[in-house]
């Protein structure tokens, strides 16, 4: 099939009238990053832009041999092994997965990490809910034709588990691996009072560099117009609170390597509170993100 030459997109904003230009090509995939400027400041924003679209027989023949591979079939029990550990008898609810991005085709790390999901799904029984903005049409019909639920809302504000407070048995799975700081941290927040309720499947927290981000700055490197580094690393706080927080407390269960191709697990991790762990105390109000905000997908 022969590829259409790349498309260009120019953005401006504000009075500077500095335009970025974004290309995108017909050969890849996925997110490109949009850059707006305004008035004294530069706020990135995560733009999605399917893939072209890949038939629903050649997504199921991509996935059928996916699921059909050895090793990770092998690798999905080491996983769901794993996962028994914190669950200590208690029931999985749900599963949501959060941004797996496309698996239209065989090269995207999409395409393994849902061939897993899909193992978890057949084991523990219960319902799949699939958070994606950046699905085809065509990607969004395999999933419903496999009894995923695709989820209704971008929100990762929203508590997924049950307001019961008595309910200490049924355990939501949060599906995230290799996703920004941001979700990380939505996530946690929504479920401040329930943390012993999910499990995060996600980038190790214990191994992120959660405190020291900032710490190598100094005042040389920021502008008259930007805020000062104490300002920084406030704010750095702020956002991430939530994040910080239960990173100090959670148990962590590390990914084994899954060697026929490292970057779909590299540094994945379960995260769960013990059943003995007090709460974090994690402030009522809502996140605003500024520093991390192009880690949040629109």
């Amino acid at each position: 099939m022969t590829s259409e030459p790349c498309k260009e997109t120019a953005f401006a904003s504000g009075d500077d009238e500095q335009f970025i230009v974004v290309k995108r090509s017909r050969k890849k995939s996925g997110r490109r990053l949009r850059v707006s400027y305004g008035r004294g400041e530069k706020i990135a924003t995560t733009v999605c832009y399917p893939v072209d679209q890949v038939s629903l027989e050649r997504i199921d023949m991509v996935m059928k041999n996916a699921c059909n591979n050895t090793e990770l079939i092998k690798y999905s029990q080491q996983i769901i092994a794993l996962l028994l550990k914190p669950l200590a008898g208690r029931q999985l609810s749900s599963i949501w997965a959060l941004g797996l991005g496309s698996f239209s085709c065989s090269h995207h790390l999409g395409c393994e990490q849902l061939a897993v999901l899909l193992e978890l799904k057949h084991y523990f029984g219960c319902e799949v809910y699939f958070q994606e903005p950046c699905l085809t049409e065509m990607e969004k019909r395999w999933l419903c034709s496999h009894a995923i639920c695709l989820s209704e809302t971008k929100d990762l504000l929203e508590c997924r588990v049950s307001d019961d407070d008595n309910d200490n048995e049924n355990i939501v799975l949060f599906y995230a691996p290799h996703c920004g700081h941001a979700v990380y941290n939505s996530v946690i927040y929504a479920h401040r009072k329930k943390l012993k309720n999910i499990i995060i499947a996600g980038n190790n927290l214990h191994s992120m560099d959660l405190t020291a981000r900032h710490s190598e700055l100094n005042q040389k490197k920021c502008s008259v117009r930007d805020c000062n580094l104490k300002d920084l690393e406030n704010s750095y706080f702020n956002e991430l609170e939530a994040l910080l927080l239960y990173s100090k407390i959670c148990t962590v269960l590390e990914f084994p390597i899954f060697k026929s191709n490292f970057a779909v697990f590299n540094d994945t991790a379960l995260h769960f509170l013990l059943h003995n762990a007090q709460l974090p105390e994690i402030s009522e109000a809502r996140p605003k993100y500024r520093l991390f905000r192009h880690e949040i997908m629109i």
